[in-house]
C-alpha cells in the first residue's frame, strides 16, 4: 500500500509539472499569437529563445546584449540533434511504432537467466513550440510489451519529457526539464534523457547500472532562473529532484531505491564574447531506502556541499567546450552507522558539437552522487559519447558508449559486503534507422551491456546483456500557429 502510494505521488508531481508550463504557455500563446515566430533555437542552448536565429561563429551571443546560460549550470544535457532538424520548430507530432527485440539474461536468478523475444507496441506524440518568449518540447509515449516465452514480464510503460525555457523579462529567463519513465526495458543515460540528449555530467542522477527485466520507476526534474545584471555578467538559482524505484523487490536482489534533492547558486561572467567564466555552488541530498537490511532506521543519507568554477567556451553556437572542478563535503549518516565525513576533488567536462548532417557530443565527470541502485552515495566516474551522422537523405546512423565506476563511500558498516561492493559497467550500443516515403521508418539497433558487481546478485549471476531489435514507425506532423 505504502509503495502504491509513494509511486502515485511521484507520477503527480511530475504531471503537475507539465500541466503548469502546458498552462503558461496557454496562456502566453494567447498573447504572442500575432507575433511571427522566429526560428527554433539550438537545442544546446535553449534557455534563449529569443536569440535563436543567431549563429555567427563568434558565439551565440556576439551579436545581441542577452548572455546565454551554459548548460553546465542550467541542468542541460548536449544533445544530438542536427542544425537542420532543430531549424523546424511549431509542429504537433506524432505516431505509433512497433518493435521486436530479442534479449538474453532476462532474470537475475541463479539457474534461470533465460533469454526471450519481446514485441512492443508504443503510440507517441510530441509537441514542439515556439514563441518570441518561449520555447516548449513536450513528448508523451506509453508502452505495451509482451514476451513470447515469459508472460510474467509482460508490461506496460510511461514515458514523458518536458523542456521548456520562458524569458520572464529582458534578463530574466525559467527553464524547466523533467524526465520520467516508468518501464522494465534497459535504460541507460540516453533512452532516459531522449534519445538526442547526452546527460549534464555535473547535475544528472546516476543511471550507470542498469538491473535486467525489472520493472523501475525513474523521475528526473530540476528548474533554473538565470539573472542578467550587467552587460556580461549573470547570476541564477537552481533546483533538482530525482528518484529511482524498484517496483518488484525479487526482480533486483542487492538493490535499492532512492532519491535525492537538491539547490544551488551561480554567477558566470562573458569576456571576449564566447568565454564563459564562473563560480557555482551546490547542495545535494542522497537517501537510500535499506530497510532491506535492518540497518537502524532503514535509510542512509549522503549531504554535500560542493563549490567549482566552471568554464565554457562556444566556438560556435552549436560547437561549445565546459570543463569544471572543485572540491566536495560530504557528510554520510544513518543506519547504525557512525556518522563519516571528507572532502573529495570534483572535476568533469563536456564537449557538444551539432552540425548540418554530423552531431557529437561527450561527457565526463569525478563526483560524489546518488548510488543508483546501490546502499549509498558513491564516488562516481562517468564517461560518456555519442554520435550521429546522416550518410544519405533516408539513412541516419548512430553510436555510443557509457562507462562508468561507482565506489560506495563507506561499505564497512555493511559487514561481509566490505570491499565488494564496488565495480564498473561498460556499454556499447549502434542504430541505423532508414526512411520509407513521408510516413515510415524503420530500424535496427544493438545493445551491449557489462557489468561487474561481485557481491550484489542481480549482475554476479548475469554480468552481460545483449539486446537487438527490429522497429517500424509511422509518424506524422501538422504545423502550429500557421
Amino acid at each position: 500500500m505504502q509503495r502504491n502510494a509513494y509511486r502515485e505521488s511521484m507520477l503527480n508531481s511530475s504531471l503537475i509539472i507539465f500541466v503548469l508550463c502546458a498552462a503558461v504557455t496557454g496562456c502566453l500563446a494567447q498573447t504572442d499569437s500575432g507575433a511571427q515566430p522566429p526560428p527554433s533555437a539550438p537545442a544546446s542552448i535553449p534557455s534563449e529563445p529569443s536569440q535563436a536565429n543567431d549563429t555567427s561563429d563568434a558565439g551565440p551571443s556576439a551579436n545581441t546584449q542577452s548572455m546565454t546560460t551554459p548548460s553546465i549550470v542550467g541542468g542541460m544535457g548536449s544533445s544530438l540533434a542536427f542544425t537542420s532538424e532543430t531549424e523546424r520548430s511549431n509542429y504537433l507530432r506524432g505516431g505509433l511504432s512497433g518493435t521486436v527485440a530479442y534479449q538474453d539474461n532476462v532474470f537475475s536468478e541463479v539457474g534461470n537467466v533465460g533469454s526471450d523475444v519481446s514485441y512492443t507496441l508504443g503510440p507517441f506524440i510530441t509537441l514542439d513550440l515556439t514563441r518570441p518568449r518561449y520555447r516548449l518540447d513536450f513528448t508523451y509515449s506509453p508502452g505495451f510489451t509482451f514476451y513470447q516465452r515469459h508472460s510474467s514480464l509482460d508490461q506496460t510503460s510511461q514515458a514523458l519529457g518536458l523542456n521548456f525555457s520562458l524569458r520572464l523579462s529582458p534578463h530574466v529567463t525559467f527553464t524547466a526539464q523533467d524526465s520520467f519513465a516508468k518501464t522494465s526495458a534497459f535504460l541507460g543515460p540516453l533512452s532516459f534523457n531522449g534519445m538526442d540528449t547526452l546527460p549534464n555530467p555535473l547535475e544528472s542522477p546516476n543511471l550507470s547500472l542498469v538491473a535486467p527485466v525489472a520493472d523501475t520507476l525513474i523521475n528526473a526534474a530540476n528548474v533554473s532562473v538565470s539573472y542578467q545584471f550587467e552587460l556580461n555578467d549573470m547570476v541564477g538559482v537552481t533546483g533538482s529532484y530525482s528518484i529511482l524505484n524498484y517496483l518488484n523487490r525479487n526482480q533486483v536482489p542487492g538493490l535499492f531505491d532512492s532519491t535525492s534533492e537538491g539547490g544551488g547558486a551561480y554567477y558566470n561572467h562573458r569576456f571576449q564574447n564566447r568565454n564563459y567564466l564562473g563560480v557555482n555552488y551546490e547542495f545535494q541530498r542522497f537517501v537510500t531506502d535499506t530497510s532491506l537490511l535492518q540497518l537502524g532506521t532503514g535509510q542512509l543519507e549522503t549531504r554535500t556541499n560542493s563549490i567549482y568554477g566552471t568554464y565554457t567556451l562556444y566556438i560556435k553556437p552549436t560547437f561549445s567546450l565546459t570543463a569544471f572542478a572543485g572540491p566536495q563535503y560530504s557528510d554520510t549518516f544513518g543506519g547504525t552507522l557512525v556518522p563519516q565525513t571528507m572532502w573529495s576533488p570534483s572535476e568533469g567536462g563536456s564537449l557538444s558539437w551539432q552540425g548540418q548532417e554530423t552531431s557529437f557530443a561527450a561527457s565526463f565527470s569525478r563526483r560524489i552522487t546518488d548510488g543508483g541502485g546501490l546502499p549509498g552515495a558513491v564516488r562516481a566516474n562517468i564517461a560518456d559519447a555519442s554520435v550521429r551522422a546522416q550518410f544519405t537523405k533516408t539513412l541516419i546512423g548512430s553510436a555510443s558508449a557509457d562507462y562508468a565506476t561507482n565506489a560506495v563511500l563507506d561499505s564497512a558498516f555493511l559487514g561481509g559486503f566490505e570491499g565488494g561492493l564496488n565495480g564498473h559497467s561498460l556499454s556499447e550500443s549502434v542504430s541505423v534507422v532508414r526512411t520509407f516515403g513521408e510516413h515510415w521508418s524503420g530500424s535496427v539497433a544493438y545493445l551491449h551491456l557489462h557489468q561487474s558487481y561481485a557481491n550484489i546478485s542481480t549482475f554476479n549471476v548475469a554480468p552481460n546483456q545483449n539486446r537487438a531489435s527490429i522497429s517500424i514507425s509511422y509518424h506524422f506532423e501538422r504545423p502550429l500557429g500557421r
